[in-house]
């Protein structure tokens, strides 16, 4: 059989440094040490239900990607530029996002300015937020072709383009033809290998996420497995990495009545309620403030959970290892 030198030479120069990660850093630790890395050429997918942090962690992956690899594209269908870099800043200074937008402080009703000190770390963090190289799209409804133009575009000029975030597949366009089938499988097909072919075209890792349908709700362990992704199979075909994101603290928070408490099952006696009840509300103090990653599917590597933290109010994520006060960029 006739060597691939690329291959071999790729191996070797990991050999030579040290170096275990065969892709782009992810800015996170744990999840470098399960995947090793985001390679070029390859599309990955983050999938979850709406509400569990997608978007978040991929603005958190962004942030950090583009700190240690060179720039990267950012492609948001449903939030403007001035909304995500509001998010970066509100996570840096640990602070509301709408008090990041308007520079006020909504005590009890009673609307007042934020502190000068406060202004001052927005400030700060507005100026270091301008030295990461991250480029947003936020175009509503484009079409893969309208995204591979900007990129290539960006590929081409002097700092080039290490990689592309999608938030998300389901908010891109199909071709005219795929849109008038009036078949969602047949365009999230169409879309996700047009990804697919982007990220082997340009040469760079392309992180997509995506929706997850309702099965995953309907049983009893509601963490999410690889046929639980929504609108094609041709998703799980295309990607080299597919990653479910779940946060136990969110499904327990759907059980729960307006009062705060486990809903009551019918018939359900006081004492056995009670023995639930005590049992849910440990669950959800343990669950606070983690997240997991679950890698469903990972070409060549290996599959498994990595686990993380999530802060609520920021929509933010980060190592368990670095701990919940680390910066958060």
């Amino acid at each position: 059989m006739r060597r691939r030198a690329g291959a071999d030479g790729e191996t070797n120069s990991h050999w030579q440094a040290g170096q275990f990660l065969s892709g782009l850093d992810t800015g996170f630790a744990e999840l470098n040490n399960r995947i090793r890395g985001f390679r070029p050429g390859a599309m990955y997918v983050v999938a979850a239900r709406p509400g569990i942090g997608k978007s978040g962690l991929a603005l958190s992956l962004a942030v950090r990607m583009a700190q240690l690899n060179g720039r990267g594209l950012f492609w948001s269908g449903e939030m403007s530029a001035e909304e995500l870099m509001g998010r970066v800043i509100a996570a840096r200074v640990r602070m509301p996002l709408d008090m990041v937008l308007t520079g006020m402080n909504d005590r009890a009703g009673q609307p007042e300015r934020i502190s000068k000190h406060d202004m001052g770390r927005m400030v700060e963090a507005s100026m270091a937020l301008k030295e990461i190289p991250l480029s947003i799209d936020d175009r509503e409804g484009i079409t893969v072709p309208q995204l591979l133009a900007r990129a290539r575009q960006l590929k081409r000029s002097k700092p080039g383009l290490k990689f592309v975030v999608v938030d998300y597949m389901g908010l891109l366009r199909g071709s005219t033809v795929a849109r008038r089938s009036g078949n969602r499988t047949l365009e999230m097909t169409e879309i996700s290998g047009d990804l697919a072919r982007m990220a082997r075209e340009l040469k760079v890792p392309v992180i997509a996420l995506s929706q997850l349908n309702r099965q995953s709700e309907n049983r009893e362990d509601r963490r999410p497995v690889l046929s639980d992704l929504r609108d094609s199979g041709a998703i799980e075909q295309d990607a080299r990495c597919v990653m479910a994101l779940y946060r136990e603290e969110h499904v327990l928070q759907t059980r729960m009545g307006t009062d705060g408490q486990p809903v009551r099952n019918t018939n359900e006696t006081d004492a056995v309620y009670e023995k639930r009840r005590m049992a849910f509300l440990d669950a959800l103090d343990r669950s606070r403030g983690k997240a997991e990653i679950i890698v469903l599917k990972n070409r060549g590597g290996r599959t498994g959970i990595v686990d993380m933290l999530f802060d609520g109010p920021t929509t933010w994520f980060r190592d368990v290892s670095a701990g919940e006060r680390s910066d958060a960029w």
